[in-house]
């Protein structure tokens, strides 16, 4: 950690340090990285990722807008990351204080439910619906063997993660980060949790399909197609 905040001060016009990441919070392991997120007083951002005695650092210089620009950005998509990592992080320096009120903008952002879609989230319910589909198409062709190879497990894996997406989107829930999210879904829904690990558990393309059937009838209410329509964007599109 010394090495790396050294390092840092190499970089230009800094007025504020925070270490964050799982290391931080105690739940790192050997593999884990170390994340600076660098306060600039200056325009711009920019991200460096470096060893320092062998360990991974990923260093995230920003401005103040660019910091507030991507906490307010992400929060949109469901997934507020770099509020995350504000908001777990432990301040080493702050020369104006300005560093502790982005952290304190990003624990209130977490605190509060995401913003639904303007569509209700039948967007979202959609996508993981197609994604279901285009699974059930490769595990159900007769072509081939019982054992689950190549496109079909990574299509099956993205349907499950887009199953996994919807179902905290639907219930207003931030988007927990990706090696997180069944053992989240677990915590809040754990019915669903289990349907969905009994598809990962499946031993042949047949037995995954009908787990993977099952699951999406009780988490998204359809395995495909369904019918809606989006708002109007009346608008034509800037110039290109």
């Amino acid at each position: 950690m010394e090495a790396s905040c050294a390092w840092t001060k190499t970089l230009p016009q800094i007025s504020g340090l925070l270490a964050t990441g799982s290391l931080v919070r105690g739940e790192g392991h050997a593999r884990s990285d170390i994340d600076l997120v660098v306060l600039w007083r200056r325009s711009g951002r920019q991200r460096f990722q470096r060893f320092f005695n062998g360990v991974p650092v990923e260093v995230f210089a920003n401005s103040r807008a660019w910091l507030h620009y991507s906490m307010c950005v992400e929060a949109r998509s469901g997934r507020p990351v770099m509020a995350h990592m504000l908001a777990t992080g432990t301040v080493l320096r702050d020369d104006t204080g300005c560093l502790a009120l982005l952290v304190g903008e990003a624990q209130r952002l977490l605190s509060a439910a995401p913003a639904r879609p303007e569509d209700g989230g039948v967007a979202d319910r959609y996508a993981a619906a197609c994604a279901v589909e285009d699974a059930l198409d490769l595990l159900t062709d007769p072509a081939g063997t019982e054992t689950i190879q190549g496109d079909t497990r990574l299509v099956l894996y993205r349907a499950i993660d887009a199953m996994i997406q919807y179902a905290f989107s639907s219930r207003g829930q931030w988007l927990p980060r990706g090696k997180q999210r069944l053992a989240a879904l677990a915590e809040a829904d754990p019915e669903s949790a289990m349907a969905l690990q009994a598809v990962l558990d499946a031993s042949s393309k047949s037995i995954a399909a009908v787990e993977l059937d099952a699951a999406a009838r009780m988490l998204v209410g359809s395995t495909g197609f369904f019918e809606w329509e989006s708002s109007l964007q009346a608008e034509d599109p800037p110039s290109t």
